[in-house]
């Protein structure tokens, strides 16, 4: 298969962070479930709970965890087609690739459904 030329894609975020919405149920250290939320969403908590996690970079740039502002800078440029009005996060390090298969597998026919025909995985 091949992809579609950049300016034609569109992008989908995922992060590793275990990021949620205040309304969220926080995530657990073992937790393999995933969370969804909009992509204009801007106040979020961080659940990762990993003692090797530095979180001096999510105090000083939501950007590095979810990269929509300069996600948004590529598509108003014209690199990128659009980005999905979703984004989703796992947390990361909590299990093995098996243990998220269910729940990835949930989020890509998501993403499908979106029109989502690339994803930025962003993680932690």
């Amino acid at each position: 298969m091949t992809p579609p030329p950049p300016g034609e894609r569109r992008v989908a975020v995922v992060s590793s962070a275990g990021i949620h919405r205040p309304e969220d149920k926080p995530f657990a250290w073992n937790d393999h479930d995933w969370r969804s939320f909009p992509r204009e969403q801007r106040d979020f908590y961080l659940s990762h709970a990993s003692t090797n996690f530095d979180r001096s970079g999510f105090m000083q740039d939501r950007n590095l965890y979810l990269p929509f502002d300069r996600l948004d800078e590529l598509v108003d440029q014209g690199e990128l087609g659009s980005l999905a009005p979703t984004a989703y996060s796992f947390m990361g390090g909590s299990g093995t690739p098996e243990q998220f298969l269910p729940h990835a597998d949930t989020v890509a026919e998501a993403m499908k459904a979106e029109g989502v025909n690339t994803v930025v995985l962003a993680p932690v």
